[in-house]
């Protein structure tokens, strides 16, 4: 799991010293960095509804959540013993000139070196929660991955590529999510369609992400270097997909996925209600709650007290 609390003024001293003075992409906006308390609920996810992970790895700039306190209580100190919280310096041991770095992408293209990494792992965003029980089957079965996502046509994509390169008109210049997963496309020979995947906790096997990156130094620097998001960096979850796809070693499967994004609704609260009525009827599997922070707070108090109620209150401790 990747965390930052964007309030730290040690944070935001490394970012005013490398924040690129023209970037106008959402991805250096504050509500990237901002933490309002989500990484409790996400922690407390894993420890409820996936016990069977070995260890849960929160790869932070030197920082450490103030989740874990709260997390004894609900779930008692052998089950958080298994939470470590990793710095930057760890993952780019001998990259160290790359740091500071505030970019997911780049970090995630490190996320293999993570000391001690399970052969097969999960990554996911702090903004990330399981909502039932979750087996490893749920992400891997064999040797397989398990695909939340669908192939697509990428001349969206690429079309707005165009205009943002033949204008440079700032509404074209964010750096979108799709973005990296054509780039990623691409980098793998593979034209005219690429891999739209959710925002889902995604499975890895670190052997291959290694193999992958062995003979590809160069590569895996080139991605790593932005410390600002980059239009020419490609999505890590969607190299791993396309690698099993392409060798004819994965498995697609629903989503099962609530995504919400209150921030941009003009009735934040109501438009959480909504979709939480909603959800007891479909029974996610997932849900991730973007830019909760920016949200009045009304509404971050109903995700709150809808978190609580379907993680922690029914917790057998």
């Amino acid at each position: 799991m990747t965390w930052v609390d964007g309030s730290d003024p040690v944070l935001q001293a490394k970012q005013a010293r490398y924040r690129p003075p023209d970037s106008g992409d959402p991805a250096a906006a504050p509500t990237r960095f901002a933490d309002c308390g989500e990484v409790f609920f996400a922690l407390a996810s894993l420890l409820r509804f996936a016990p069977w992970l070995r260890r849960i790895h929160v790869v932070t700039d030197g920082q450490v959540p103030d989740v874990f306190d709260r997390l004894r209580d609900h779930f008692g100190p052998e089950a958080v013993s298994r939470i470590r919280v990793v710095d930057h310096r760890e993952i780019h041991a001998g990259y160290e000139h790359l740091l500071p770095v505030f970019n997911s992408r780049s970090i995630e293209t490190m996320l293999h070196r993570v000391p001690g990494l399970a052969p097969r792992y999960l990554y996911m965003n702090d903004d990330f929660f399981l909502l039932r029980p979750c087996e490893p089957t749920d992400f891997f079965v064999g040797d397989r991955l398990v695909i939340r996502g669908k192939l697509r046509n990428d001349w969206p994509v690429r079309l707005r590529r165009a205009v943002r390169r033949a204008t440079g008109w700032q509404l074209f210049a964010r750096i979108s999510f799709k973005e990296g997963q054509v780039n990623a496309a691409s980098l793998l020979g593979q034209e005219g369609r690429y891999l739209c995947h959710d925002h889902t906790p995604h499975p890895f096997m670190r052997d291959r992400m290694v193999d992958f990156f062995a003979g590809r130094q160069e590569l895996m620097v080139r991605n790593a270097s932005p410390r600002w998001r980059c239009h020419t960096q490609f999505g890590i979850p969607a190299v791993s997909y396309l690698l099993d796809l392409q060798r004819g070693n994965a498995a697609f499967s629903d989503t099962e996925l609530l995504y919400l994004q209150p921030a941009r609704r003009p009735n934040p609260q109501r438009y959480l209600a909504k979709r939480f009525a909603q959800s007891e009827q479909t029974h996610p599997r997932f849900a991730c709650i973007q830019s909760l922070d920016a949200a009045p707070p009304e509404a971050r108090q109903t995700a709150f007290d809808w978190l609580q109620a379907r993680i922690i209150a029914e917790a057998n401790v």
